[in-house]
């Protein structure tokens, strides 16, 4: 797959990702809303990975790993956000 190929997917499971957390809120789907938003967030962290390095991170520890090293006012966002995502609903909303 070209570069330019790679860069148009993500930019499409961003919009994917970030629609359907729209659509969860307006829902008054929290708990899907935030795991959506923090995919969106994800596609985002990859596509910024990729178009600066070139590479995809595998997994999130790889993820959080390049962010927090090379990117790291993007790893406080996304840390935070996984944090979120990680506690029970009651506290989220």
């Amino acid at each position: 797959m070209h570069s330019e190929d790679i860069k148009k997917d993500l930019k499409l499971n961003f919009k994917e990702f970030y629609e359907g957390g729209i659509s969860a809120l307006s829902e008054n789907k929290y708990n899907l809303a935030v795991a959506v938003f923090f995919k969106a967030i994800a596609v985002l962290s990859d596509l910024k990975i990729y178009t600066m390095l070139g590479t995809l991170p595998k997994n999130h520890n790889e993820r959080f790993m390049i962010l927090n090293t090379k990117f790291k006012p993007m790893y406080t966002i996304v840390s935070v956000s996984y944090t979120h995502l990680t506690l029970p609903t009651k506290r989220i909303v």
